[in-house]
């Protein structure tokens, strides 16, 4: 079980960090509500459920990129989502805030992700391999002007007022 990598220091509301692009897609509001990604798959559980920061990572490893710049279903996705940083991949990649808190969630669920058959989108955005666990996520909110933030492994506390009158895009309905 994951219990090990929950901290218990920092505020109220716990963060994640998760590499770019799966950080940003994460809290994309988009129309009606319905985002490219809605399921966050991790190799370990968590009996954690509520508001979820989500921070990008400041770095991610070189087959990360590798993989998004290849393969055309991900390039697809950064040039339909991830429009308003450049339309080229490679540029959209490179400009994605890093090294901040980029949004909140909801975390509502966390199952094996082998037992969740996901749609096409998320199977694509993530690993649903056995042994794995997809947390299911809601209402998403995207920081207007990203927040700097160191990041951590595990699930981590923030500061109680950290993201105190910052500005979101959310989901209308």
């Amino acid at each position: 079980m994951g219990m090990g990598r929950e901290l218990q220091e920092g505020g109220a509301m716990k963060a994640l960090t998760v590499w770019q692009p799966w950080a940003s897609l994460l809290v994309l509001p988009l129309d009606h509500c319905r985002r490219p990604k809605t399921f966050e798959t991790r190799p370990w559980d968590t009996r954690y459920r509520g508001p979820l920061a989500i921070h990008a990572a400041k770095t991610e490893p070189a087959w990360v990129r590798d993989a998004w710049m290849s393969e055309p279903r991900l390039r697809s996705v950064l040039t339909t989502y991830l429009t308003e940083w450049a339309s080229p991949p490679e540029v959209i990649f490179d400009e994605l805030p890093r090294g901040a808190i980029v949004g909140r969630l909801t975390l509502d669920a966390v199952l094996p992700a082998s037992c969740n058959p996901p749609d096409p989108m998320d199977a694509l955005l993530g690993d649903f391999s056995p042994g794995q666990y997809a947390w299911s996520t809601s209402h998403p909110h995207r920081l207007v002007i990203p927040v700097p933030y160191r990041g951590s492994q595990g699930l981590w506390g923030i500061p109680d007022d950290l993201l105190v009158g910052q500005e979101w895009e959310a989901c209308d309905s």
